[in-house]
């Protein structure tokens, strides 16, 4: 597997005047990569914010409610699973316990609470976890197998999202962002992965409506368009009680506009002076 830098998106003839058009993505060695549509599927650290701005967009703006718990994970494995004596997500008192069976003898166990509770900061600690654990009585017997590394401790729980259509206008088409890229929320429920495979599930169709013959005849990086007015930006997807933001995810039509007909992808050999955006050079 190859894992490429993207130093900023290139951009072709917009579609929708003022809004840049991304047309691929130019790699920190200097290499570009055309393609009718850019995914990000970066996760929550996705810097396509800040690479739309820097492309001449608007930045998204990003709306964040605090879900205040700290998450303490530690993993084990054994010669057999344990056996789920409660439910795999269990509230105890002031604290939660999440147990994640795995495949060939993994497991996982999480300890979460309030970042105002001081005394369960200690459970960073390895042996303090462990009495915890021990200490309750359905799920003592997790800990019955071989830790395997430290513990991974996260606070960042905010749930998140980013706006890329606002006031009906994207801040740049071309480029579709999914799942955490989007935006993400509170883990302990695994609501990312289905939020994730709901954007895909809508992606799709919409990349092959685009990609029709009918829907234009320009190549790849050209920005050759047909004329067609793109569609309403007032389309909208909301993922049912996923989020307490109220804003949708906009359906990838609105960020889309027009993709290309023939090959997904092309490259071009690093060139001396990388042009990221329409008359512009970085």
């Amino acid at each position: 597997m190859t894992f490429i830098t993207v130093g900023c998106l290139v951009t072709g003839t917009e579609v929708i005047p003022g809004v840049p058009h991304v047309i691929g993505v130019r790699t920190e060695v200097g290499e570009t990569i055309d393609a009718r549509v850019v995914v990000d599927a970066g996760g929550r650290r996705s810097p396509l914010s800040s690479l739309i701005e820097a492309a001449g967009g608007r930045r998204p703006p990003e709306h964040a409610f605090e879900a205040g718990f700290v998450y303490n994970t530690r993993y084990y494995r054994g010669p057999q699973l344990p056996e789920p004596r409660d439910d795999l997500l269990s509230a105890i008192g002031s604290i939660s316990v999440l147990t994640l069976p795995g495949d060939n003898g993994w497991w996982s166990v999480t300890l979460y609470h309030s970042p105002r509770d001081k005394q369960m900061r200690k459970v960073r600690d390895p042996k303090a976890f462990g009495r915890v654990l021990q200490a309750l009585p359905n799920h003592a017997h997790w800990a019955n197998g071989d830790p395997q590394g430290d513990i991974f401790s996260m606070a960042a729980t905010a749930n998140t999202t980013r706006e890329f259509v606002v006031d009906g206008k994207p801040c740049a088409t071309g480029v579709v962002p999914l799942g955490d890229a989007w935006g993400f929320t509170n883990p302990s429920i695994g609501r990312g992965i289905t939020l994730g495979l709901m954007h895909v599930v809508d992606m799709a169709p919409a990349i092959a409506e685009h990609s029709s013959p009918a829907s234009g005849s320009g190549g790849p990086g050209t920005g050759q368009l047909d004329g067609t007015p793109p569609p309403s930006a007032s389309t909208a997807f909301a993922p049912p009680r996923l989020m307490r933001s109220s804003r949708a995810w906009t359906t990838p039509s609105t960020l889309l506009t027009r993709a290309w007909p023939g090959r997904a992808l092309s490259r071009r050999q690093p060139t001396t002076t990388p042009r990221c955006s329409s008359g512009s050079s970085k």
